[in-house]
């Protein structure tokens, strides 16, 4: 009789102890449901597609996924001359080369372009002294993957939960900011030289690398036409109103959001609701419309022709190139990409849905060896399930180093892309 009263007992008590988790439970999904109401559809769409979830890890499953969506990406590869102009042989491939992709954080390589420039020029001081109150003005926490905390760590500067250093009166050199842009893909770097290079150097140096002229919006005044502390998160509604502007429309309201921003009671009063507020993450479908539909633009081809142009010391001028190719080859201080490469330089860029690459290749032997090599690769309106496999394998960047170095591969490339015409 008392066994069983015991048991009666535990039982009980395990009840109560369940009722009791479950509202806890309860509780914190209601406190927190901003952030948990954007799982399900999140879940959704990764099981939808289950070939996704778990797959994209090689170069041929890059090659399957392409071959599926020959709409959705460019694709430019080819050996590069040395008067910076493409090789006329069956290694080159152009896939859509002069369609308008999204660029996400590739962008930065016009920037770093303009940069250069005025450095050749004088205009400009590599080492000028930059105070990190200057910097973090530009920054827009929760934003940029955690890279604006990424480079000042990397200086062996602190900074608080939010991004911001902890001593905003230690100074950084422009050089500095501008390797943090390109390393590490700081954003707030970017958008501080853009107001440092000024719209007239923009311009002038898309006119100097034969592209079309075409606005070049602002980082943080771009994602805050999409989510700001009066407007809390996207809505379908908003989507379709941004996109449904014209081009200059939608930059004149993104650099007005910029100015606001950064000259203004509301810019602080964003910047405390992102320290302080639980910031609802937007819908992620929303937020892929927005970014696939409301970024900055280019073509593969113009984006290959800057980076043959570097790889061959032709782009602009030799200094200018020279300085380029000082913060594109980062991944060189890799010691694998030392036995490989006699040179690689690379910007690559992410927004949700979107992915994008611009590298040069010299391979130090086989059969490109000592020559170089451009590949870009733009993918836009990707199923969330591919674009968060790829964010995690990074079998992308796989695919486009295999057709930097393996002519096998290009070929199959190739016949493949040409079977889909």
């Amino acid at each position: 009789m008392r066994q069983n009263t015991g048991w009666r007992r535990l039982i009980t008590g395990c009840g109560w102890s369940t009722a009791v988790l479950v509202f806890l439970i309860a509780v914190l999904l209601a406190w927190n449901w901003q952030q948990v109401r954007v799982l399900p559809p999140l879940f959704a769409d990764i099981l939808a597609e289950p070939e996704y979830a778990t797959g994209l890890n090689t170069p041929d499953d890059v090659l399957a996924y392409l071959q599926a969506r020959p709409d959705s990406f460019a694709l430019v590869a080819y050996s590069v001359a040395a008067d910076g102009t493409a090789v006329d042989d069956e290694y080159q491939l152009w896939h859509n080369p002069d369609q308008p992709m999204p660029l996400a954080s590739t962008k930065k390589i016009l920037i770093l372009a303009a940069y250069a420039q005025a450095v050749a020029a004088n205009q400009l001081d590599p080492d000028t002294a930059v105070t990190l109150a200057e910097w973090d003005r530009y920054h827009l926490p929760g934003t940029n993957g955690g890279a604006h905390i990424a480079a000042l760590t990397d200086l062996g500067l602190a900074v608080d939960d939010a991004g911001y250093a902890l001593d905003p009166t230690a100074t950084v050199t422009l050089s500095q900011m501008v390797h943090a842009m390109i390393r590490f893909s700081d954003s707030a770097a970017p958008d501080y030289l853009l107001d440092l290079l000024g719209e007239e150097a923009m311009a002038q140096i898309m006119v100097d690398a034969g592209m079309t002229p075409r606005p070049l919006l602002p980082h943080a005044g771009m994602v805050l036409t999409w989510q700001n502390h009066t407007q809390r998160s996207l809505t379908a509604d908003m989507v379709a109103e941004l996109t449904a502007l014209p081009a200059n429309e939608y930059a004149a309201r993104v650099w007005q959001m910029q100015e606001s921003f950064l000259h203004s009671e509301w810019g602080e009063a964003e910047r405390t609701w992102r320290r302080n507020d639980r910031r609802p993450p937007n819908p992620h479908r929303l937020e892929m419309a927005a970014a696939n539909q409301l970024d900055n633009v280019g073509t593969a081809l113009e984006y290959a022709a800057i980076m043959a142009g570097v790889a061959s010391d032709t782009f602009i001028s030799p200094e200018v190139s020279a300085i380029m190719r000082h913060y594109l080859e980062w991944p060189m201080a890799f010691s694998g990409n030392q036995e490989a490469f006699l040179a690689l330089g690379s910007k690559g860029g992410s927004l949700a849905g979107l992915l994008t690459g611009a590298t040069y290749y010299v391979p130090r032997d086989g059969a490109f060896e000592e020559q170089p090599r451009v590949v870009v690769l733009f993918m836009r309106d990707m199923p969330f399930a591919a674009w968060l496999r790829l964010s995690e394998t990074f079998a992308q960047q796989q695919f486009e180093r295999e057709m930097a170095t393996n002519p096998g591969f290009v070929r199959q490339v190739t016949a493949v892309q040409m079977k889909s015409q």
